[in-house]
């Protein structure tokens, strides 16, 4: 329950209303408000910097020869003390729930707590009186009662084509949607209407349980406030009914989509003209009524904006779910414009205010401080807000210490002094840090295209050589052909040289000759065979190395197999295999022991096997550089033979 001066409404905003009567609860409840603005904008649903706005234009304005509010900063403590004056026990106030204060934005809330005022008078209360006193528009008066009206916040009732009367409710309630006195109501609300309300004779009064209210609106005489009405009697002696169901959950900013309506719930279907993809059109449903309002000449722009701004969405929050939060965005920014018809450029408001992120850090999923990919706070923002604060603390603590003498506007006027000096020392330092960052880059940029410029040069002179092999011009110092050629020539080499540290005894040259012999037959006779008939000598070339690099590794393989079975491998194995049985108590049981010893046994098999084939390896090329026999000499290669 929260109350506040009647004479609030027509002089302030709706969410001037709101902010300041956050700031009497508070009060009320410990006498003191210390509450930061990010708290109070959190229970509002409203922007920390809107909520500071609000505040500093609310200091500088007097009602009834009063501050609205007052404001004390402790630099102590770094936090801001704010008083509001509380309403006499005896004078006309506006009582309402704070559930409404929470949930309704700016104009809604300021039509309700008139309509709270309204609706104890006998009198009905026509939209141009409702537009008068609440200093709106005619328009946005009746597209706020309507919605009032659609959400359960309201209940109207009179013959139609006459003003209404109204009764307001604590929290939105089910069967409300309807004129009691038209079955067929005029605004867009989906569904059959409530059987409670049809069922109602014309002219009777469903009231709906503003016991809140009736607590505190006693029956007396009301003597003047913003109706303009003479005294009157307030009776207070109808039924009331409990809701048929909960309070339906506003639409939250970033916090997910459970339990979340539609900003503008059943008014104005999509328009039919046109054809829109499917993801920019569930984008584009919160602001449907702007759509339909927007040139068919500028729809081409919207879109391409809209779709834009999709993709940046997907970057980081993927392609199924950047509609979703696109269509939370547009729906917030227009129930912080407060509804379409405060919109008098429907392309400029899109294109400029509800399509594009609000950029305030570098955070890509951050939107005016909420992260828009988990619904909470944003973490870089609290950071650089804990910085500004920390830093008006510095400076008021300063202050505070240099001029202890001085008055309250003294200090003010110096710390806005310093914290302007402080202000533009850090934006010098900004752009010089900008411009040392722009100078690295040119110097990078110079470097990169001189290492480039050297690079083709190189690239061009490696080019302009002739091949080694068959002297071909342009050929980088080596020709494909001769290419192939050599790489073939280094396997056949492999080839022969593991042939013979696998099988043949080094120390006797007449067996060295025959496996080289013998490797080179069987190298020879793959090479034909893989060649196809009257094949061009590039291909020829290309199938050669290709036989003779597979061939190089099954020589490997077999030359490993072979000196896996030399005495010294089986020596190595057995050793190894004997001390993890040594240590077979480390074992659970004596078949893991086993396991471990035989995989131990093969590991050691295996390094010794590629020990020994090293070692012969050496062996085999000290023959070929001029050893005691030239018989292991590769003989020439049979590629580009057809």
């Amino acid at each position: 329950m929260t109350r506040f001066d009647a004479s609030w409404v027509g002089r302030l905003t709706g969410n001037e209303m709101r902010v300041l009567s956050k700031i009497s609860d508070y009060i009320y409840t410990s006498g003191r408000c210390f509450a930061a603005d990010g708290t109070i904008a959190a229970h509002l649903g409203l922007s920390r910097g809107g909520v500071n706005r609000i505040l500093a234009g609310l200091e500088d304005r007097e009602l009834n020869g009063e501050g609205m509010v007052r404001s004390v900063f402790h630099p102590r403590t770094g936090t801001m003390e704010r008083w509001v004056k509380h309403p006499a026990p005896d004078a006309l106030a506006v009582c309402v729930s704070g559930y409404s204060r929470d949930q309704l934005p700016g104009t809604r809330f300021a039509v309700y707590c008139y309509l709270s005022l309204r609706q104890m008078l006998p009198d009905p209360t026509p939209i141009r009186r409702i537009a008068a006193d609440c200093s709106l528009s005619e328009a946005t008066a009746r597209d706020a009662v309507a919605d009032l009206v659609a959400s359960g916040w309201l209940t109207r009732y009179g013959a139609a084509g006459c003003a209404f009367r109204y009764t307001v409710h604590p929290a939105p309630v089910a069967g409300i949607a309807a004129y009691l006195a038209d079955p067929t109501p005029t605004s867009s609300v989906t569904g059959p209407p409530h059987e409670s309300v049809t069922s109602a004779p014309p002219g009777s009064v469903i009231q709906t349980g503003p016991l809140d209210q009736a607590l505190v609106i006693r029956q007396e005489v009301v003597v003047g406030g913003c109706s303009r009405v003479a005294a009157t009697s307030v009776p207070r002696d109808a039924g009331t009914r409990e809701p048929d169901r909960a309070p339906a959950a506003r639409p939250g900013r970033g916090r997910g989509s459970a339990g979340r309506t539609d900003v503008n719930p059943g008014r104005r279907p999509w328009p039919a003209g046109g054809r829109l993809p499917q993801d920019v059109q569930q984008a584009l449903h919160p602001v449907a009524a702007l759509w339909s309002r927007v040139r068919p000449g500028a729809r081409a722009v919207v879109v391409a904006a809209a779709r834009s701004e999709l993709n940046r969405i997907s970057v980081w929050s993927g392609t199924e779910h950047a509609s979703e939060v696109l269509r939370e965005r547009l729906g917030q920014r227009l129930e912080n414009q407060e509804r379409s018809a405060r919109v008098t450029d429907p392309v400029g408001w899109l294109l400029r205010r509800g399509l594009p992120q609000r950029v305030e850090c570098p955070r890509p999923s951050c939107d005016g401080g909420i992260r828009l990919d988990t619904g909470g706070d944003c973490e870089t923002c609290r950071m650089r807000v804990a910085d500004r604060r920390s830093v008006r603390r510095i400076l008021a603590a300063e202050i505070a210490a240099e001029r202890p003498d001085a008055d309250r506007d003294e200090r003010r006027d110096l710390f806005e002094r310093r914290l302007q000096d402080w202000t533009g020392q850090r934006a010098r330092w900004r752009a010089a840090a900008l411009q040392l960052r722009h100078n690295d880059d040119l110097r990078r940029a110079e470097v990169l295209a001189e290492r480039r410029a050297r690079e083709r040069v190189a690239a061009a002179a490696r080019q302009a050589v002739a091949c080694e092999g068959c002297g071909a011009a342009n050929s980088c110092g080596l020709c494909p052909v001769c290419s192939g050629r050599r790489v073939a020539k280094e396997a056949i080499v492999a080839c022969v040289d593991h042939a013979i540290a696998g099988n043949a005894d080094l120390d006797n040259p007449a067996e060295i000759v025959e496996w080289a012999r013998r490797t080179r037959a069987e190298l020879r006779d793959r090479m034909l065979s893989a060649r196809a008939p009257g094949a061009h000598y590039l291909i020829a070339t290309a199938s050669d190395q290709l036989v003779a690099q597979h061939a190089a590794d099954e020589f490997r393989v077999a030359a490993l197999r072979i000196l896996g079975r030399h005495p010294a491998a089986d020596r190595e194995a057995d050793q190894a295999r004997e001390a993890c049985l040594r240590a077979a108590h480390h074992y659970p049981d004596r078949r893991a022991a086993v396991t471990a010893a035989d995989n131990a046994g093969a590991c050691a098999r295996r390094r010794a096997a590629e020990y020994l084939l090293a070692e012969r390896l050496q062996r085999v090329e000290v023959y070929r550089r001029g050893g005691p026999t030239a018989a292991v000499q590769p003989a020439p290669t049979v590629t580009g033979q057809s």
